[in-house]
């Protein structure tokens, strides 16, 4: 499984690759909104984790723009802030979940898999070289 993870904090974009590539997905990363919305259409991503607060672009927004070309990509949004401040405008989103920071692995593969998205290839143990990308 291919997601896409648009974060400007390189260790949190470090720390995610990392742990979810050892979970058995294959990870790109892009650290705005603008290099990331030209990865998404006509691409294999099978899930999106966006940082609300990026620079420029917020994520919410690089979120609905992904909504008008792909309706059913699964999209985590990753926010410092109250999940009540976005529960109603995306509230009616299916295949969106808000994930509040800090967050921990745990948390995150959570909402992957509420989300449908597992990984095809799971790694054998922690470390082992993806065979997945």
């Amino acid at each position: 499984m291919r997601l896409l993870v648009v974060e400007d904090e390189q260790l949190v974009g470090m720390f995610l690759r990392e742990v979810l590539g050892d979970a058995g997905y294959c990870v790109t990363l892009a650290n705005d909104a603008e290099s990331a919305l030209t990865l998404v259409p006509g691409t294999d991503f099978d899930a999106a984790i966006l940082d609300i607060t990026l620079p420029g672009l917020k994520g919410d927004e690089l979120a609905r723009r992904y909504r008008a070309s792909c309706t059913v990509l699964p999209i985590i949004l990753a926010t410092g802030l109250s999940q009540r401040e976005f529960t109603q405008t995306l509230s009616t989103d299916k295949h969106l979940q808000i994930l509040e920071k800090p967050y921990d692995t745990g948390a995150v593969l959570s909402c992957l898999e509420f989300l449908g998205v597992r990984p095809a290839y799971p790694r054998a143990e922690i470390g082992a070289p993806a065979t997945n990308c």
